[in-house]
């Protein structure tokens, strides 16, 4: 039961997601992900802008006021660098309660192909595991692995959902 349940689920949003104009298509189901990386990017390019500039003041200052003066801005550069670490987390969303995101990529699909051999695996391993595991168990089974591969995806690449 629950594999089909997985299955109607992820054929459902890979449909909703492949199919339509441009202005119905429920990508914006998944846009916030999109929206985040973009966020995410204008951040970064926001940083390394400010970090040079930041780097060329302390130059400056250092030369015109000594070190005595350079100590203060060294402090907004550990802050910054404190900012960065924090925006390389791939946890770091996960850290502030949003645990969705360990298992809903696993709805998210590169397109109708992959739906398809997804819904094949699934139809082949997951009935026979359902049918071993039971139900509940099978359930905890794919949303633990669904929980380990994102992890594993957004130390190995980034997070992108």
């Amino acid at each position: 039961m629950v594999t089909l349940l997985l299955m109607l689920v992820s054929i459902v949003t890979g449909v909703l997601t492949q199919f339509g104009d441009e202005s119905r298509k429920a990508d914006a189901f998944f846009m916030a992900s999109k929206k985040r990386y973009e966020d995410y990017q204008a951040l970064y390019r926001e940083y390394s802008a400010a970090r040079e500039d930041l780097n060329a003041a302390i130059e400056g200052v250092d030369i015109l006021r000594g070190v005595a003066a350079t100590k203060e801005l060294l402090k907004w550069q550990d802050a910054l660098t404190a900012a960065e670490k924090e925006l390389e987390d791939p946890l770091v969303d996960v850290k502030k309660g949003q645990l969705w995101r360990l298992v809903t990529p696993m709805f998210l699909h590169f397109g109708v192909i992959h739906l398809v051999f997804n819904m094949m695996w699934l139809w082949q391993f997951g009935v026979v595991l359902e049918m071993r595991f039971r139900s509940m168990r099978f359930l905890a089974l794919v949303r633990a692995v669904a929980a380990i591969s994102n992890i594993a995806e957004g130390f190995w690449s980034g997070t992108n959902f």
